[in-house]
């Protein structure tokens, strides 16, 4: 039998963050970030793709419809936590898979989700 669902090429155990808290880690060799958001949690690689700047040092905001963004600290570009998509700009930050496990937490790169540029058309 087949699973439909992609299957992760590296994963990562961690502890789940704090509501607020964010945690760094590595995942195939590529560092991603972790938040705890209102209980929700979102793993994103931890560097903007604009000038290199780590992604957890920057503030994260809800807007009023409860999605969660962090502002890269050194340009001000805006990545959401769940696409990974920067706002107004065509680049995007990796987004990994998020696996409750008990007290921890598996975080995994997941085939077709990549750094870059969103497809032409997407967003």
């Amino acid at each position: 039998m087949f699973s439909s669902a992609p299957m992760p090429t590296s994963r990562t155990r961690i502890d789940i963050p704090d509501p607020g808290e964010v945690v760094r880690t590595v995942v195939d060799g590529q560092p991603v970030a972790v938040w705890n958001v209102a209980g929700e949690i979102h793993a994103i690689g931890d560097i903007c793709p604009h000038r290199g700047f780590v992604l957890s040092e920057g503030n994260v905001y809800l807007t009023r419809e409860g999605c969660a963004s962090v502002v890269c600290p050194g340009h001000h570009w805006r990545f959401d936590l769940v696409s990974g998509e920067a706002a107004f700009r065509p680049e995007c930050v990796r987004v990994y898979g998020v696996e409750i496990d008990g007290d921890g937490l598996w975080i995994s790169a997941l085939p077709g989700s990549s750094p870059g540029s969103r497809a032409e058309g997407a967003g």
